[in-house]
């Protein structure tokens, strides 16, 4: 539930994995089966704790140490902002689209991280000051919109492979400066981001409590991880909404409103409203596996490239997760 959405991962490359990794691949995906995505997994629904007094979120089960988990992220948004930088300074307005799709195949200690970004649409600016009337005399106005500009590329696929020693994540040595750039990037906060792609368990989850349909709870200060590793300050109130699955995974559906603040790295920090949404939160597992989040975002940045954006923003994330029967 990151605010820097549209400004995500931005490369790839296809780089070699460790031995248990290539077994995770040769095994195929965990799971066998075609599940169908509004009917929950036969094996699942017997784990699932529910009773007349509502679902409860279980913490009981051991996470699995083997895990494939497909990532599908959408966005757009309608920004505005402006920038102070060494070169002068500007604003403007500016509808952007984006797509990541992330894979995260994980023996243990070892992850194969792998990113592709469909890139970005923008669109045309907004319209120009109305002319002068000296300006109307001396040539004709054009009454046909700026064209949009033409999509970016997108972008060559990254895999990338990390080992954890101790508590410390470190990133295979890739095979091109770009690569390379995004390993050492991501490894001082591959955990965090484990833990947001339903990587590794949330630290802190739902308490034994059983939910019901329109049960409400709000969490603030230390509850917020729930949410994520990255919110720090703010109020939320989630209201169960029932019970559905993801890809077959049996899931409790909150709908979704606040305000939070989320830290950043670089300096930067974010203000996000969300007006409303819903995500899917595991009943099995410490895991959100789907997001559907409408928002209002403000970003700051500091520094010498200080700045300000702001607007509405869309965001999708859906996670199939597939614990794996793959041998150690």
């Amino acid at each position: 539930m990151k605010i820097g959405i549209l400004v995500l991962l931005g490369c790839v490359v296809v780089l070699s994995g460790c031995d248990k990794i290539r077994q995770l691949r040769k095994d195929g995906k965990p799971g066998a089966g075609t599940v169908k995505e509004n009917v929950v997994d036969p094996a699942l629904e017997k784990l699932v704790d529910h009773s007349a007094d509502g679902h409860r979120f279980r913490t009981d089960i051991r996470f699995p140490a083997n895990l494939d988990v497909e990532i599908v992220e959408t966005s757009s948004g309608n920004l505005t902002g402006g920038a102070r930088t060494a070169f002068g300074s500007g604003s403007g307005r500016v509808q952007q689209e984006k797509k990541t799709m992330m894979r995260i195949e994980r023996v243990g200690d070892h992850v194969r991280y792998s990113i592709r970004d469909e890139g970005m649409v923008a669109a045309a600016p907004a319209s120009p000051a109305k002319p002068s009337a000296a300006e109307l005399a001396r040539k004709p106005v054009s009454k046909e919109p700026a064209a949009a500009p033409p999509p970016a590329p997108a972008e060559k696929p990254v895999s990338l492979v990390f080992r954890k020693k101790s508590d410390t994540w470190r990133a295979d040595p890739a095979s091109d400066f770009r690569s390379q750039s995004l390993a050492n990037d991501l490894a001082p906060r591959f955990g965090d981001l484990l833990l947001e792609q339903a990587g590794a368990p949330r630290k802190l989850w739902f308490s034994s409590r059983r939910f019901k349909p329109g049960d409400a709870i709000t969490l603030s200060g230390d509850s917020l991880q729930i949410l994520g590793p990255e919110y720090d300050k703010g109020n939320v109130t989630l209201e169960f909404a029932g019970a559905e699955p993801v890809a077959g995974h049996p899931c409790g559906v909150f709908r979704i409103k606040g305000d939070v603040r989320e830290l950043q790295e670089g300096g930067e920090s974010g203000d996000l409203t969300i007006e409303n949404g819903r995500i899917w939160c595991s009943l099995l597992y410490p895991v959100i596996l789907r997001e559907e989040l409408m928002c209002i975002i403000t970003v700051r940045a500091n520094g010498a490239d200080a700045g300000r954006v702001s607007g509405t923003v869309q965001r999708n994330a859906v996670r199939t997760w597939k614990p794996g029967a793959v041998a150690e």
